[in-house]
C-alpha cells in the first residue's frame, strides 16, 4: 500500500488517510455493507457483474455466524455460483467474513441487457459440449491436488468451466 507523509514527516498509509478524511471508513458501515465489501474484495469481475445485491441474515438465537444471501441476475449464474459455493466460502473466510452459510438467489429486479438499438437482448440457450474421456481424466487428475472436502465441488466447477470454454470456441 502506498505511504505518504503527514505534517510531522511520519509515514501514513493511504488507506488510513482516506479513512481519516472520510470519517472513519468501515466503522460506519452496517454488517450487510461490510458483507458486500467482503464479497466484492474476495471475488472477480464475473461475480461483480452478476451480483445485484447481498443480504446478511443474522440469527442470534442459535449463536451461529450469519448466512450471506447473494442476489444474482440470472438462473445460469445462480447455478454456476452454487457449484463454486465452497470456493466462495473459503474466499470470504480469507477476506475476514465469517458466515455459516452462503445462499444464491435470483433477484426480482434483474438487470436487462439492451442492444445498441435500445431493445432488450435475448439470450439464446445452448447446450454445452460433452467432454471426452481423456479431458475428463485430465481434469480429475488436476483436482487431486485440492483438499478432500472441496474436491468434488472443485471438480464439478472445473468440468463446467472447461465445457463453457469449449462452447465459446465453437460457433
Amino acid at each position: 500500500m502506498a505511504k505518504y507523509s503527514d505534517l510531522r514527516g511520519e509515514a501514513v498509509r493511504a488507506g488510513d488517510l482516506l479513512r481519516e478524511v472520510m470519517g472513519g471508513g468501515t466503522s460506519v458501515l452496517t454488517n450487510t455493507q461490510r458483507a458486500m465489501r467482503a464479497w466484492h474484495d474476495a471475488n472477480g469481475d464475473i461475480e461483480h457483474r452478476h451480483t445485484v445485491g447481498v443480504y446478511l441474515k443474522e440469527d442470534v438465537r442459535q449463536g451461529l455466524d450469519p448466512v450471506l444471501y447473494v442476489y444474482v441476475d440470472s438462473n445460469v449464474i445462480m447455478q454456476e455460483f452454487n457449484t463454486k459455493r465452497p470456493i466462495y466460502l473459503a474466499r470470504l473466510a480469507s477476506a475476514g467474513l465469517a458466515v455459516s452459510g452462503l445462499e444464491f438467489r435470483l433477484s426480482r429486479t434483474r438487470r436487462d441487457v439492451r442492444t445498441a438499438s435500445g431493445t432488450k437482448a435475448e439470450c439464446p440457450s445452448r447446450q454445452l459440449p460433452k467432454l471426452s474421456a481423456e479431458e475428463t481424466a485430465q481434469i480429475e487428475e488436476m483436482a487431486q491436488a485440492v483438499p478432500e472436502q472441496l474436491r468434488q465441488s472443485v471438480l464439478e466447477a472445473m468440468i463446467l468451466s472447461h465445457r463453457k470454454q469449449q462452447s465459446n470456441r465453437t460457433p
